[in-house]
């Protein structure tokens, strides 16, 4: 599964410790608009959001535009609850949820 993880600084904040360990490919960016060009040119299963950089108007904005290009596309915040975070990433990864998605 490949997350698109927005950070709120450069190298202050490292990837999702949690994401990594489970195997999934995270994808870092720091600003808004270079995480809408990479959804532009590349598939993303998620997106991750962390609590600095949720300001709701800005991420409903932010998320009005990824699902323009990718309709499908599940954007989460991430705070202290990365362990609902990671079995929300593993439902939308299982063979039941694309079964789900499907019918």
């Amino acid at each position: 599964m490949k997350v698109l993880y927005l950070s709120a600084t450069s190298g202050a904040q490292p990837t999702p410790e949690a994401l990594l360990h489970q195997g999934y490919e995270v994808v870092p960016v720091q600003a808004l608009h270079d995480a809408l060009d990479l959804v532009r040119t590349e598939h993303f299963d998620a997106i991750v959001v962390p609590e600095e950089l949720e300001d709701p108007d800005i991420m409903i904005d932010f998320t009005a535009d990824a699902h323009r290009v990718q309709p499908a596309l599940s954007v989460f915040p991430l705070n202290d609850g990365v362990f609902d975070l990671l079995a929300t990433l593993e439902f939308l990864g299982s063979p039941a949820h694309i079964y789900e998605a499907v019918n």
